[in-house]
């Protein structure tokens, strides 16, 4: 006989999953795990190789090197703004931070330098993981993409006006025309670790600090001293990220077109 089927255990497992783009069944926040979330990064020498704004059209070139004017204006600040933590245990996220220090994806800040409210309090940051399965050696294993939790900042962010809105969906299919001869091309085919692949101007630390503060010797520093640490690449949940990649994904996919 198998094991028996326990009511609370299926429960407590559907309530943890939503369905994904395609349909298919996903976990929502799962708590950080070192040994599962460093194999999803790349390798140390392989993320945070280029600067994002150097790919960027002319207006969000200009956002990314002033993110003040990314902020929406003071009057239409929360007034009870979200909170959010980062879902790891201290040691857990000692190991995170150490491998994201050697990948360049973290970087260290006071607490001081923080962006702060209209109430002089500081914005910060949460994290978590969602399941992500990879194929290794022939077999499928389960880790964990770290995703930042960025509702606190968010909230004080406008929409930026990048490519977020022309993504394609189903439907748009039946609106397309071509005439004799043109051809359409799509591709659904994801960039593995694109959004670690960049990192952000370094004026954009402020407001990427998360919440909970790690020992500096997870960066070669004073293991009696604590610091807090941002989010050098272009972070998963930012208000702004998916506007920023797409146009990076546009500019290299027309651009190889033109070498065609």
């Amino acid at each position: 006989a198998g094991a028996p089927y326990k009511v609370d255990e299926q429960i407590r497992d559907l309530n943890a999953k939503v369905a994904g783009y395609g349909g298919d069944v996903v976990s929502v926040r799962r708590q950080l795990v070192a040994e599962k979330v460093i194999p999803v990064w790349p390798k140390p020498d392989e993320s945070c190789v280029a600067a994002i704004i150097d790919y960027m059209p002319e207006e969000i070139r200009d956002d990314l090197a002033d993110p003040t004017r990314c902020l929406l204006p003071k009057d239409q600040w929360p007034e009870a703004r979200p909170r959010s933590k980062v879902h790891a245990s201290d040691a857990e996220w000692y190991s995170i931070c150490k491998a994201a220090a050697e990948r360049n994806l973290f970087g260290t800040i006071a607490l001081e330098e923080a962006f702060v409210d209209q109430y002089g309090e500081p914005v910060l940051n949460g994290a978590m993981g969602v399941d992500k399965f990879k194929t290794v050696d022939g077999e499928q294993v389960a880790l964990l993409r770290f995703i930042c939790i960025l509702t606190p900042i968010n909230s004080f962010m406008r929409k930026l006006r990048g490519d977020s809105h022309t993504l394609p969906f189903l439907p748009k299919l039946g609106t397309l025309l071509l005439n004799e001869g043109e051809v359409a091309i799509t591709s659904g085919e994801d960039m593995s670790s694109c959004f670690n692949l960049f990192y952000l101007p370094a004026c954009w630390a402020k407001y990427f600090v998360f919440e909970k503060p790690v020992a500096f010797s997870a960066f070669g520093g004073d293991p009696n001293v604590m610091t807090y640490v941002w989010m050098r690449g272009i972070p998963m949940g930012w208000a702004g990220a998916v506007d920023v990649v797409q146009c990076f994904i546009r500019y290299f996919v027309f651009l190889s077109l033109i070498h065609i």
